[in-house]
């Protein structure tokens, strides 16, 4: 009993000379120079950095300078939030360690959501190169809330590797053209030929099998006498 009582006091003794010597107090946050204080509000009027480094300059190497993380015992739990009147977040890569990612953001469950945002422009994307790279097994899900509203709106050329130009001369009268990444049963394949030459698509037929799409015309472009070439343009869809 007497060891766990000189401990307690022991304790309580360490807390008091902790506040006097640091200033903690249970009412107020940390201010400039203080201790940050975990669960409580800090103000400050200067910036605080947070810096895991192996020297003593900010910005070294090092992992994960900062980790926010949500009790796990709720379902609406935030790990980090950051408010602000313009800008929330500002994350910044310098790309020493490779390829940089200003924020890389992951969901631990298999339907989980990476990135959620909500605002009247909830992403705006603006790259040197690309404004944004979205990968997986859906890149990009995008949906119009409103029944009125537009999922999606492109201002400029948009690529898009599942499609392009075969040409074919007389006395061919079809193509066989590969499909990057492939088809499935739902595939749609538009066609039509792109110069004037006395033929038009008759059929596009996609292959799932084979993952490609045999592009047939009207007739052979032209004659033996006069032969002649059709451009035709195709894009799949799905």
């Amino acid at each position: 009993m007497r060891s766990r009582l000189t401990r307690g006091t022991t304790g309580a003794l360490i807390l008091l000379i902790a506040s006097i010597v640091f200033g903690w107090t249970s009412q107020a946050g940390a201010g400039t120079g203080d201790v940050v204080h975990y669960g409580d509000s800090n103000f400050e009027d200067r910036a605080t950095a947070f810096c895991l480094a192996q020297s003593n300059v900010c910005g070294g190497s090092g992992t994960t300078a900062l980790i926010g993380q949500a009790s796990t015992s709720v379902t609406d739990g935030v790990g980090v939030r950051a408010i602000g009147p313009s800008i929330g977040l500002d994350a910044f890569s310098n790309g020493s360690g490779g390829t940089g990612y200003g924020v890389k953001a992951q969901a631990s469950e298999s339907r989980g959501v990476g990135v959620l945002a909500k605002a009247d422009t909830a992403i705006d994307a603006e790259g040197q190169t690309e404004g944004l790279i979205a990968r997986g097994h859906i890149g990009a899900d995008i949906e119009a809330s409103d029944p009125s509203g537009i999922a999606l709106t492109v201002s400029g050329p948009a690529n898009f590797n599942r499609s392009g130009l075969v040409s074919i001369a007389f006395p061919s009268k079809s193509a066989t053209v590969p499909v990057p990444d492939g088809l499935d049963p739902s595939s749609l394949v538009l066609a039509t030929v792109q110069n004037a030459c006395g033929v038009y698509v008759k059929a596009a037929v996609p292959n799932p099998a084979t993952g490609t799409v045999k592009i047939m015309l009207s007739k052979a472009p032209g004659s033996s006498s006069n032969p002649k070439s059709a451009s035709v343009a195709w894009f799949v869809v799905n």
